[in-house]
C-alpha cells in the first residue's frame, strides 16, 4: 500500500502544477491525451475566468485534503468531494478520495471511487491497481487479479503489481503463478523485500523449504529490521529439524519486537522438541501473556506440563485451550492422553470421542481411544479403534504395536507376531515392539526367538532390562529346558 500512497502524491502534485503552468509550458495533462483539461479550461474571457477559479479552488481543496491525509481522512473525504464537484471530469480527484476511503476500511465507497475514476480515465493504471488491492481486501480474488492484469498491461514495469498479484495468486493456490509473479516483481525492484518474504512462503508452501530459507535471508539481507521474516525463517528451519537455528531466528524477532506473542509461541514449541521443557513453559507463559485467547499456546503449555509428569496443570491447560477453541480436535485427542496417564478412563473416552465426532480423520484420536478401551479389557473395541487408525494413516508404527498387545491378549498371537513385525518393519528401533514379540513368542513355545528379541529391546532401550529381570529369568529358564 506505501507504494499505492506515494504515487497517489505524484498524481496530487501533477495536479496542482497545471493550475500554474503558463500555456507554452508541457504539463503532465497534455503528456497524456487521456485528460480532458478542456472541461474546465473553456473558451472565452467569462468561461476562462470560471475555468480558472475553478481549477485553482480544485487545486486548493486537493491540496488540504493531501494535508488531511495525515490523519484526519473524513476531511480529506469531504476535500476531494468538493474538489470533484469543481471538476466532475478529473479522474484523479475520484481516484485520490477511493484511495483515502480505503484507509478508512470504506472499501465498498472505495471501489465505487475507483470505477468512476476509470470510467474517466480508463488508462490510469494505478487506479486499477488500488481497485485491486481493495477486491484482494474483500476477499474477491478473481476480480483482484483482473485489475492487477489490467495494471500490468498498461503499466509492464510496475513491480508493485507483480508483487500483489502474485499474493493473489497465493490466496487462490495457484502457487506456481504467484511465483512467476514474485520472480517478475523482483526483476524490477531486486530490493522489494516484502517480495522476497512472500515468495519464501509460496516455497514453504510447495515444500521447497530450501528456495524459502535463501528468500527469508534475502528479504532480511534488505530489510534486517523485519522481525516477520526472522519469525518466518524460524518455521522454515523449525520444519527442516534444524531447531537450534530456529530458535536464534526467534530470538532475533523478539529481539526486534518483544511484544511478538507468535514468536514466543513458536520457540516454546521449538524448545518443547528439543526437551527444553523449562525454557518452553515460560515461552508459553510470556505468549499467554501477551495474547490471553491464544488457544495454542494453552496446548502447547499443557503438552508440556503432561511430559514434566504435571497432569493437573495439564488439564487446565487443556480446559483453558478448549474454551477458547472448542472445535480443536488436537486439545481433546492430548486431554484424553493426560486422562488416560492419570487413570481416568472415562474421561479420556470422553474426550476421544468428541475428537472422533469433531474429526472422523484424525487417526492419533482413534489410538488413544484404542489404549484406553484396552485398558478397560474392551478389546474387540480396541482392535476397531486400531483398524480404523490404520486405515486412515498406516505409516504409524506405533499402532501396529498396539493392536499387537491387544491381540496378544486375546490370545491370537499369529496375528499379533504380525502386527509386531510391521511394527518393526516401519521403525527399527521400536524397543517395545521387540518386547511384545518376545513375549508372544513365548506364549506360541518359541523360546530363542524370543530371547533374541528381548536382546534386540534391551539394546534399543537399556532401562527396560531393569523392568524385566524376571521374565528373562523365566526365559533363560524355558529355553534350559528345552
Amino acid at each position: 500500500m506505501k507504494q499505492a500512497i506515494t504515487t497517489g502524491l505524484v498524481l496530487i502534485l501533477s495536479f496542482l502544477a497545471s493550475c500554474s503552468s503558463s500555456p507554452n509550458q508541457q504539463t503532465e495533462e497534455e503528456k497524456n491525451p487521456s485528460v480532458d483539461t478542456a472541461s474546465f479550461c473553456g473558451t472565452g474571457k467569462e468561461k476562462q475566468y470560471t475555468a480558472q477559479r475553478r481549477c485553482e479552488e480544485a487545486s486548493g481543496k486537493l491540496q488540504q485534503a493531501h494535508q488531511d491525509e495525515l490523519g484526519n481522512y473524513q476531511e480529506a473525504i469531504e476535500n476531494y468531494s468538493q474538489a470533484s464537484t469543481f471538476n466532475p471530469q478529473d479522474a484523479k480527484a475520484y481516484y485520490n478520495r477511493g484511495l483515502t476511503h480505503s484507509r478508512l476500511g470504506k472499501y465498498e465507497e472505495a471501489i465505487q471511487d475507483y470505477n468512476q475514476a476509470i470510467a474517466l480515465d480508463d488508462q490510469l493504471a494505478l487506479a486499477y491497481y488500488s481497485r485491486g488491492l481493495t477486491h484482494y481486501l474483500l476477499g474477491k480474488y478473481e476480480e483482484a487479479i483482473e485489475d492487477y492484469n489490467q495494471a500490468i498491461a498498461l503499466a509492464p514495469q510496475y513491480a508493485a503489481a507483480y508483487y500483489n498479484r502474485g499474493n493473489t495468486h497465493k490466496k487462490l493456490g495457484n502457487y506456481q503463478f504467484a511465483i512467476e509473479d514474485y520472480n517478475k516483481a523482483i526483476a524490477l525492484d531486486p530490493e522489494l523485500a516484502l517480495a522476497y518474504s512472500n515468495r519464501g512462503a509460496t516455497h514453504n508452501l510447495l515444500g521447497k523449504y530450501q528456495f524459502a530459507i535463501e528468500d527469508y535471508s534475502q528479504a532480511i539481507a534488505f530489510n534486517p529490521q523485519d522481525a516477520k521474516a526472522y519469525y518466518n525463517r524460524g518455521l522454515t528451519h523449525s520444519r527442516l529439524g534444524k531447531y537450534e537455528e530456529a530458535i536464534q531466528d526467534y530470538n532475533q524477532a523478539i529481539a526486534l519486537n518483544p511484544q511478538y506473542a507468535k514468536a514466543y509461541y513458536s520457540r516454546g514449541l521449538t524448545h518443547y522438541l528439543l526437551g527444553n521443557y523449562q525454557f518452553a513453559i515460560e515461552d508459553y507463559n510470556q505468549a499467554i501473556a501477551l495474547n490471553p485467547q491464544d488457544a495454542n499456546a494453552y496446548m502447547g503449555r499443557g503438552l508440556t506440563h503432561k511430559d514434566l509428569g504435571k497432569y493437573e496443570e495439564a488439564i487446565e491447560d487443556y480446559n483453558q485451550a478448549i474454551a477458547l477453541d472448542p472445535q480443536n480436535t488436537a486439545v481433546y485427542s492430548n486431554r484424553g492422553a493426560t486422562h488416560h496417564e492419570l487413570g481416568k478412563y472415562e474421561e479420556a473416552m470422553e474426550d476421544y470421542n468428541r475428537a472422533i465426532a469433531l474429526n472422523p480423520q484424525d487417526a492419533k484420536a482413534y489410538i488413544g481411544r484404542g489404549l484406553t478401551h484396552h485398558e478397560l479389557g474392551k478389546y474387540q473395541f480396541a482392535i476397531e479403534d486400531y483398524n480404523q487408525a490404520i486405515a486412515l494413516a498406516p505409516q504409524y508404527a506405533t499402532t501396529y504395536n498396539n493392536r499387537g498387545a491387544t491381540h496378544s491378549r486375546l490370545g491370537k498371537y499369529e496375528e499379533a507376531i504380525q502386527d509386531y513385525n510391521q511394527a518393526i518393519a516401519l521403525d527399527s528401533k521400536l524397543a517395545q515392539a521387540y518386547m511384545g514379540r518376545s513375549l508372544t513368542h513365548y506364549e506360541l513355545g518359541n523360546y530363542q526367538k524370543a530371547m533374541e528379541d528381548y536382546n534386540q529391546a534391551i539394546k534399543m532401550n537399556p532401562e527396560l532390562e531393569e523392568l524385566s529381570r524376571d521374565y528373562q529369568k523365566i526365559l533363560s529358564d524355558a529355553i534350559q529346558k528345552n
